[in-house]
Parts: structure tokens; sequence; C-alpha cells
């Protein structure tokens, strides 16, 4: 049975090549005797598939979601909409708004001994 095996060289460049092994057990015994440190191994030879179907690595990098972005960017129309409001209220609302905001009067705390 043929493997594909990928990895890097001493000057790290991704090298490919195919061995001959009945199971990965043999293989990965021949990549240690050669002192390969492999990054994939897969079944079948490159050659035989001609680079189709080949079998995608699990470590494929993601193209970030940009999530993260899309809420900063929700936030930050909320504020812009919020002060927008808040400048076209009429002035009454505004001041009712920001006497209830402001304490009623001053609070005194006695602690007892």
């Amino acid at each position: 049975m043929k493997w594909t095996v990928t990895y890097r060289d001493k000057e790290g460049k991704p090298q490919a090549l195919e061995l001959d092994g009945e199971n990965r057990g043999v293989v990965f015994s021949e990549l240690r005797k050669r002192g390969i440190t492999p990054l994939n191994v897969i079944e079948g030879a490159v050659s035989d598939k001609k680079g189709k179907n080949k079998k995608k690595s699990k470590k494929e990098k993601k193209e970030p979601s940009g999530t993260l972005l899309n809420w900063v960017i929700v936030l930050l129309l909320f504020a812009v909409i919020g002060v927008a409001l808040w400048c076209i209220l009429p002035s009454d609302v505004r001041s009712s708004v920001e006497q209830k905001a402001r304490p009623a009067g001053k609070i005194s705390i006695q602690i007892a001994d």
C-alpha cells in the first residue's frame, strides 16, 4: 500500500514523498529511521490521484468570520443613534430626565456604636 507523507525539510520548505508500507505504523517507523517528522500522512499516492480527491489536513486554517467586528459596528451604531436621539429631544423632556437622574438631596448615614 502506498502512503503520501508531507513534511518540512531542514530549511523549512514543505516536501512530499511516497512510501510503501502495510499500515501507518510501518510508515511512521520508516520515517523515524530517516529522521523525518511528518506533518501529514495520507493513504494512497498523490501521483495515482493526480491531485484529485486529496484528503484535507485537519489543521487547515479557516478564514476569520469577522463576527466580533460585526458586533462592534452594531454597538457603535446604537451609540450614534442614541446620541442623535438625545440631541433632537425637546429641551423640556431632556430637563425632566436630567432631574430624575439627580439625587433628591443629601444623604446622611449615622453609625451607632
